[in-house]
């Protein structure tokens, strides 16, 4: 919603039209269907190493020779499919295909905990095992029994309002605080991905013994917000520039 609402009216009626791209907001969960899809059989492919890259916790930046081996996480996927989008001789139900992800995963992208790979000690084993992005990280928030992914994945996200229409006039109103859009968003898919994996590595971890209240989600809400603002402004600027030139 947050990237519709600045788009030129020459792209918003390219992804507007029938079948092809309908409201952002609408398509932007459907990878996620995909993947679970996939995973039974139900659907082909194997999208799911695409939603993110497990840059290590202990190295400061993406490395794409160690964390995207076989051009398998959201940085090259992202790249991928803004090819395809910007490809008009493809066929349009693959550039239709090819918005959705970049969609989902421009989103992805600025989740910190899909830019994470951290560890965690096999309770079988005894052995320290990676914790797949804060997905095996065992936590308490608010009294109920989660995991760390899942608390940035939508939890604190909840904390904000609960209308969309709402959510994004609050993020362009004051999280903005009269910043120039062409500032938040500047830079490359990668340097992207790595301000996700420092709010990770200096942020997301600090966790304690793992019981998470209101204080965890007041000192991170800030960065959920600027998380959310700025993927919403670089997905504008991406689609821009993918379909700025016409169909």
């Amino acid at each position: 919603e947050l990237a519709e609402r600045g788009l030129s009216p020459n792209v918003m009626a390219q992804i507007r039209q029938p079948n092809f791209g309908a409201p952002l907001r609408d398509i932007a969960s459907m990878p996620d269907d995909w993947r679970a899809d996939e995973t039974k059989g139900l659907r082909p492919g194997n999208t799911g190493s695409l939603h993110y890259s497990n840059t290590p916790n202990d190295q400061a930046t993406f490395d794409r020779a160690r964390d995207c081996k076989d051009d398998q996480c959201v940085v090259a996927a992202i790249e991928k499919y803004v090819a395809i989008l910007e490809d008009k001789t493809q066929p349009n139900d693959k550039r239709r295909e090819a918005l959705i992800f970049v969609v989902h995963f421009m989103g992805d992208l600025h989740q910190p905990m899909h830019a994470a790979g951290g560890q965690v000690r096999d309770d079988a084993t005894g052995q320290m095992v990676p914790d797949l992005g804060g997905n095996k990280v065992k936590v308490r928030f608010l009294g109920g029994e989660s995991n760390l992914h899942s608390v940035w994945d939508g939890a604190l996200i909840d904390w904000g309002p609960v209308r969309v229409d709402d959510y994004v006039d609050q993020l362009l109103k004051f999280e903005l605080r009269g910043r120039p859009v062409e500032e938040l968003q500047r830079g490359t898919i990668t340097d992207w991905f790595n301000e996700s994996h420092y709010a990770a590595v200096h942020d997301c971890y600090d966790i304690g013994n793992g019981t998470l209240g209101g204080e965890y989600a007041k000192k991170n809400i800030g960065i959920v917000y600027e998380r959310l603002l700025r993927g919403g402004l670089r997905l504008r600027k991406v689609l821009e520039d993918a379909l700025g030139g016409g169909m």
